[in-house]
Parts: C-alpha cells; sequence; structure tokens
C-alpha cells in the first residue's frame, strides 16, 4: 500500500513539475542552444556556458563536458536535469561552479553524483526528490543542499570526512 501511495504521489508530483517546466522553456528557447552531447545550454555575458538541459533520453550515466562548442561550462541551471528518470550517474566536471535550484531534482533513478571542489554553490533543492545513495566530493568542498528531498537543508563538509564517499 506504501508503494502504491508512493508511486501516485511521486506521479502527481512530476506531472506538476513538467507543467512549470514548460511553462519556463518557452521563455528563453530563443537564447538556448544544442551541442553535440545533448546538451541544451544558454551563453552568458562572460562568454562562459550553463548547461539548461539534457536531450538524450538513452544515457545512464552523465558526464557533463568542461567546454561545449567552445564555451567553458560553469552552471548547470535550474531544473536542468530535473525529471529525467532514465539518468542513473552524474560526473560534472572541476569547470563548474554552480549547481542550480532543482538542477537535479526527480531524478528518481539517479543513485550517484561526483561533485568537484570547484563547485562553490548548491542551490536550493538541487536534489529534492533524487534518491541518491552515494555522492562523492572532493576535500574542501561545502554542500548545503535538500538532499533528501524533504525540505531540510544538509551541510556536508568534505574536508572532514577525508574523500569519503557519503550520502
Amino acid at each position: 500500500m506504501k508503494r502504491i501511495i508512493s508511486a501516485l504521489l511521486t506521479l502527481s508530483i512530476t506531472i506538476t513539475m513538467c507543467a512549470f517546466s514548460f511553462a519556463g522553456v518557452s521563455a528563453v528557447e530563443n537564447d538556448v542552444n544544442a551541442s553535440g552531447e545533448g546538451l541544451k545550454y544558454q551563453i552568458e555575458d562572460d562568454g562562459t556556458a550553463t548547461v539548461v538541459d539534457h536531450v538524450k533520453n538513452d544515457e545512464y550515466y552523465v558526464e557533463i563536458p568542461e567546454y561545449v562548442d567552445g564555451h567553458k561550462v560553469t552552471r548547470i541551471g535550474a531544473r536542468a536535469f530535473a525529471n529525467k528518470f532514465y539518468i542513473s550517474s552524474v560526473t560534472i566536471p572541476n569547470t563548474v561552479k554552480e549547481i542550480g535550484r532543482e538542477a537535479f531534482a526527480v531524478c528518481i533513478n539517479l543513485k550517484s553524483i561526483n561533485i568537484p571542489k570547484s563547485v562553490v554553490t548548491v542551490e536550493s533543492r538541487a536534489f529534492a526528490n533524487s534518491y541518491i545513495e552515494t555522492a562523492v566530493l572532493e576535500d574542501g568542498i561545502t554542500v548545503m543542499a535538500d538532499v533528501n528531498g524533504d525540505g531540510e537543508v544538509t551541510v556536508v563538509d568534505a574536508s572532514l570526512i577525508q574523500k569519503q564517499t557519503i550520502l
């Protein structure tokens, strides 16, 4: 019974988030570029790239590149990977400094993520309703995120755990 309720709740949240997701895409569609890596991105004023979407629906293991079409990737935008049920593992390059709000929200099969020490900002609910089992953090990174999807902020300082796998 709990599984049925959980599945229905997840489905209703997903439908709601999809509605908001579609509404948000049309506002920036003219500024979005596509890369050969299956990513959509925006070029910022400083020439860097923000990943805003992932469109390869068959890619379970995602490795975000350091550069897309010659632009350094420095940010994973809000909801960039949200609702990507097929993704199970993500590796973020050391060029990324920020992970946006709900960037990996409702990635229900996301089990592991590698976050480099270059990441200095993890916005709210970045991993909400994603059931991450392993997050590998480099020394020195402090993560403030809703890793359990319960609205509570968890703070983890990797320098205190000495390169251990956490979460």
